[in-house]
């Protein structure tokens, strides 16, 4: 009986429900449409610590945790969205509604495993959201060469102090003992200068056999955009070139007047190869994205273009170099008391060398992932929620029509008829 009533009002609401089922699906379809949109945007940034070796790999697993902890916690703060705010100029104090909304909006996770971090946030207007992102990203990357550049400071000038101190002592120690420099003579020069000549072709004909191979596994144009940039004129070599004329200069002369295995000709080819692994990793940064091409062989060529680039700028050197050159400083060995300051000099250089390397290489702790980028396409509403949004209230009104009609036609009350009638008297 019950049933038959229910059937019954349905039936007779039906064309009423079907009518209004149409009315108020395309009526909340666009009062959603027009709802204001918010779109999300994602930004990563990955952390790495340089500088240790394999037997150090568990403090190294460990100082890294440590490492993104302490970033996740700095981009929580107040104090770094504040300072992006303020560059992008908004001027919102950090006690008030729209910088506590904002950051209510702010999501920073770390992703596992690995080392990157995250940071996602939604905002009507996806350019400003793309940009507070990798504001924040960017301000956080410039405390980081700020804190570094401190803690390096004070070390360095203990060790340049250090470093006059035994350079006085070893003057006065030349003074006292009398003439201790060896001048070539021109048939010297001539001979260690072909020698060395010889050794840099191989060196130059082997490099150039390398970049021509990693042409060979490129597509034609590929290798045309790589060679568009890569050419002595390039900004960063220029920018590089007087370092390298620098470091190079130095090699030639203690080659000249020494050999490979000489404290000072080794201390010179660890520096020039951190400045060739720096010039790597800013080519990297700045020309990785823009090349076609598989990153793995573009990488590759990077290098070997950076080492021909080097070796070329040796080659000037060591045809220019004449018997007035200035030769460099070898002293007897039994000066145990020089040489003694000498070994404390070189282990005062190599750690101001690593010093300057932390100094020079701000971002090989902090890089780039991804950057925000604006989304075409909001994340709420999307069409999908709409539809669906529009549907359940089709259903809500659908519900609410039956049990009116079923309340008005007394199926309510029947029910709570035959529940009297059951009771027992």
């Amino acid at each position: 009986m019950q049933e038959k009533s229910v059937s019954k009002v349905i039936y007779e609401q039906i064309y009423f429900l079907v009518f209004f089922s149409f009315i108020i699906f395309f009526l909340s379809f666009f009062l959603i449409k027009h709802i204001s949109p918010t779109y999300g945007v994602k930004g990563s940034i990955k952390l790495e610590k340089r500088g240790r070796t394999i037997e150090s790999l568990d403090l190294l697993k460990e100082e890294t945790g440590a490492l993104i902890g302490n970033t996740v916690q700095k981009l929580k703060s107040n104090t770094l969205l504040n300072e992006a705010l303020l560059r992008l100029n908004y001027n919102y104090p950090i006690n008030s509604p729209e910088f506590i909304k904002l950051k209510e909006k702010m999501r920073i996770r770390s992703l596992s495993p690995g080392s990157v971090i995250e940071i996602s946030f939604s905002h009507q207007y996806p350019e400003q959201a793309a940009e507070l992102v990798n504001t924040m990203f960017q301000v956080l990357m410039d405390q980081n060469i700020m804190e570094r550049e401190t803690e390096v400071k004070g070390s360095k000038e203990y060790i340049i102090l250090r470093l006059n101190e035994i350079r006085e002592k070893k003057l006065k120690l030349l003074e006292e003992n009398g003439e201790v420099i060896k001048t070539l003579g021109t048939s010297q020069i001539e001979e260690k200068r072909n020698k060395y000549l010889k050794e840099l072709g191989n060196d130059l004909n082997y490099t150039n056999k390398k970049i021509n191979g990693f042409y060979l596994s490129l597509h034609k144009y590929e290798v045309d955009e790589i060679k568009k940039i890569l050419t002595p004129n390039n900004w960063l070599l220029k920018t590089k070139r007087s370092k390298f004329d620098e470091l190079e200069q130095e090699l030639v002369f203690g080659l000249m007047n020494g050999s490979w295995n000489t404290p000072q000709v080794k201390e010179l080819m660890k520096k020039i190869w951190r400045e060739k692994v720096n010039t790597v990793d800013i080519m990297k940064r700045v020309y990785g994205k823009q090349i076609p091409g598989p990153e793995n062989i573009i990488g590759n060529i990077f290098v070997y273009y950076v080492k021909l680039y080097d070796l070329q700028i040796r080659q000037e050197l060591l045809v220019k170099f004449t018997q007035d050159t200035p030769p460099v400083d070898l002293l007897r060995e039994k000066q145990i008391a020089y040489e003694s300051l000498l070994t404390l000099e070189n282990r005062f250089i190599n750690k101001l060398s690593e010093l300057e390397g932390v100094g020079e290489l701000p971002f090989t702790e902090i890089s780039w992932v991804d950057q925000a980028v604006p989304p075409h396409e909001p994340c709420f509403p999307t069409k999908k929620s709409t539809i669906g949004l529009s549907l359940l209230a089709v259903l809500c009104f659908c519900f609410i029509s039956v049990n009116i009609g079923l309340y008005k036609n007394g199926y309510f009350d029947d029910y709570d008829d035959e529940e009297t009638e059951a009771k027992p008297v």
